[in-house]
């Protein structure tokens, strides 16, 4: 159990230490570079540090119950910060897949907006196309069709 809990901590830890400074990556301009960034930010570093205080928590815990081996508060906390800690781990884990959902749900809104922009355009392009080919001298216009129908 000691094993896992320090592989634990020590991985969130690292991952903490390698998302200190993400203002630099995100000055780099790309949306799917900012979507996870922002996500990291707001999601997935606060998630961290909660399950990293649960270590100590759980480690305070257990020094406690080291130093009083005959007491069963100390025995009975250990135990629930302990499985507290294992549950913690879950959240460790999910909080990625849920980052995740919500960095594909910002990019396909970031492209649905950006689609959007852009039919304005396109849709003034076509008519402008068809204005011309209607305004072209010796061809019928729209208006003088349906006029003679």
């Amino acid at each position: 159990a000691f094993s896992a809990i320090t592989c634990g901590c020590i991985s969130i830890c690292l991952y903490l230490a390698a998302t200190v400074d993400l203002s630099t990556v995100v000055a780099n301009g790309d949306e799917e570079v900012a979507a996870w960034a922002s996500g990291v930010v707001f999601w997935v570093r606060p998630v961290l540090k909660f399950v990293l205080s649960l270590h100590v928590l759980a480690l305070g815990s257990a020094v406690w119950k080291a130093e009083s081996l005959g007491d069963d508060r100390s025995a009975l906390l250990f135990g629930i910060l302990e499985t507290t800690l294992v549950l913690g781990y879950q959240l460790f884990a999910g909080i990625f897949v849920v980052d995740d959902v919500f960095v594909a749900r910002r990019l396909k809104m970031a492209a649905a907006a950006a689609e959007a922009q852009s039919e304005p355009t396109v849709q003034k392009s076509v008519e402008a196309k068809l204005t011309e080919k209607a305004n072209t001298p010796g061809r019928p216009g729209l208006s003088d069709g349906l006029m003679e129908s």
